[in-house]
């Protein structure tokens, strides 16, 4: 009898190890597939970000070359003048005379 208990308590820790190893496994798997999952997301991610940066990459580009186009537009049209001031200036005189009269009546 004392052969099958030691059968049965080998069985029993065969079982448990199993289990555990099993249990390890799943987890280790488990843990693998999320990985797996970051790094997709994060290939989508850069890969859109990639995207982004091209798509306003390109128009900046676009847009300072009709900002280029533009400055050359307007170099090519003569200005027109500019009018002249001229300043003249006057001189106003103000001559004031004063007369003094003494009138002496004499009787």
């Amino acid at each position: 009898m004392n052969w099958r208990r030691n059968i049965s308590t080998l069985a029993y820790l065969l079982g448990t190890h199993i289990a555990r190893r099993r249990k390890s496994v799943i987890r280790r798997e488990a843990k693998e597939k999320e990985r797996q999952k970051e790094r997709k997301l994060m290939k989508h991610q850069t890969a859109a970000a990639a995207a982004a940066a091209a798509t306003l990459a390109t128009y900046y580009y676009y847009y300072f070359q009709l900002l280029i186009a533009a400055a050359a537009a307007d170099n090519t049209i003569t200005p027109t003048p500019t009018p002249t001031t001229t300043t003249a200036t006057t001189t106003t005189t103000t001559t004031t005379t004063t007369t003094n009269t003494t009138t002496i009546i004499t009787s």
